[in-house]
């Protein structure tokens, strides 16, 4: 629901802008008749899923210039608002006593809450239990411009990609559990990649991150295998223009912003340990919820690798935890527990491993059913506080870094043979 000026009506498609205005002069989107005169107690509505704007005048008033609980349809066409009205039983009522703008609400948010969300069909989400991960991984478009549409496709073979269009809901899974998901310049470039398509397809309403398998969800830093980019150089560079492409610097900023500034909402669930970048990943505002099962864990290493902490952490865990506690995981490198994770608020649930993803993918589609611009919103404003202080956050994080890689030789010799 998103709460508008008081006297203000607005159409939006899809979603649900609703406004009950006791002001006579009400003012409607440009173009469409002013409601008139002596009708207190008017509420606008734009039922989800319309074909196109609409507003429904709705009044129970005997003052009304129309028949009580009936509805006056606007539907906004080529050559502009068109009127019609119906009968409805459905249209609410006031509460004795109530205000007209309150009454109206309430009645407004019962019925959506009433709303089922459609159900996930759990046998497509079985496979990402498979040890030896999900046989395809499917592909993305890419997008070599700013707007418009996509100009190719990659196949990807890091990450894993399926929409479940019928809910709104994407998900994206870590695919290459023989190497614990770590964070191969591959997988990097192909993260860029998916955030992108899943920022610009509006069938995208919420979208899960996740690892198949179930051991791992992301072990941190490649320190060997495959270190090549299959990403075409061409994409490579046209992503890099705009930010979205890794940067050649060790705390990952890039990828950083683009999880952060991600404009719909994205659930983590973490299936198994995460180390390091993996552990950040999971935990340090990259997802807006964090579901993970029984058998997760989270390490940071940094101290015991000659590394300091990277990808926001620096910031993020001692924010959510306290500067002590985070000091005390970030200097001793010991696991921390699921159910430490929970206690700590650092995760939001905690689920059986087969039960994990179906309850992540079960929320998001909850999520899914509000206003592409409310969640928005929501998390814009949410993280605003943090997101003015990033940039800074790690510019200072990739000097120190530095300064302790150039100390302690940091990770035995951080490999250099990236193609990124």
């Amino acid at each position: 629901w998103t709460m508008l000026t008081p006297g203000v009506a607005a159409a939006s498609a899809p979603g649900l802008v609703r406004i009950a205005s006791p002001d006579p002069a009400a003012r409607a989107p440009a173009g469409m008749p002013r409601v008139p005169q002596g009708n207190p107690a008017t509420a606008y509505a734009v039922p989800v899923g319309s074909p196109g704007p609409q507003l429904r005048a709705i009044s129970p008033q005997p003052s009304a210039p129309v028949t009580p609980r009936m509805h006056i349809v606007y539907t906004q066409g080529p050559s502009g608002w068109v009127r019609s009205a119906s009968p409805s039983a459905a249209a609410p009522e006031m509460a004795p006593g109530g205000g007209p703008l309150m009454s109206g609400l309430a009645a407004a948010a019962q019925a959506a809450a009433k709303a089922e969300v459609p159900a996930v069909d759990r046998a497509l989400l079985a496979p990402y239990l498979a040890a030896e991960g999900l046989a395809e991984n499917g592909s993305v478009p890419v997008y070599l411009n700013a707007e418009g549409e996509a100009t190719g496709s990659h196949e990807l073979r890091h990450i894993a990609w399926r929409l479940l269009e019928d809910v709104g809901v994407a998900i994206a899974a870590f695919n290459t559990p023989k190497a614990l998901h770590c964070l191969a310049p591959n997988q990097q470039m192909e993260t860029f990649l998916v955030l992108e398509h899943a920022r610009r397809d509006p069938r995208v309403r919420a979208l899960v991150w996740t690892s198949s398998g179930t051991r791992a969800f992301n072990s941190g830093a490649a320190l060997k295998g495959d270190q090549n980019v299959y990403v075409p150089a061409e994409v490579v560079d046209a992503y890099r223009e705009r930010g979205m492409a890794p940067v050649g610097d060790v705390v990952l900023s890039a990828q950083t912003k683009a999880f952060w500034d991600f404009p719909k909402p994205l659930i983590m669930a973490v299936n198994g340990v995460a180390v390091g970048g993996g552990a950040n990943i999971a935990l340090a505002n990259f997802g807006d919820v964090i579901f993970c099962s029984r058998n997760a864990r989270f390490m940071w290493p940094f101290a015991k690798l000659g590394l300091s902490p990277e990808l926001g952490s620096s910031m993020m865990i001692p924010f959510l935890i306290g500067m002590s506690k985070a000091k005390e995981l970030m200097l001793g490198g010991d696991w921390l527990t699921a159910d430490d994770a929970v206690r700590l608020g650092l995760v939001s649930a905690i689920c059986e491993l087969e039960e994990l993803l179906p309850h992540a993918v079960d929320f998001a589609a909850k999520v899914a059913q509000n206003h592409p611009e409310t969640t928005r919103c929501i998390k814009q404003v949410m993280n605003a506080p943090l997101r003015a202080q990033l940039e800074e956050v790690l510019q200072r994080e990739q000097k120190f870094i530095m300064e302790t890689i150039r100390a302690t030789g940091g990770l035995g010799g951080f490999p250099k043979t990236s193609k990124l």
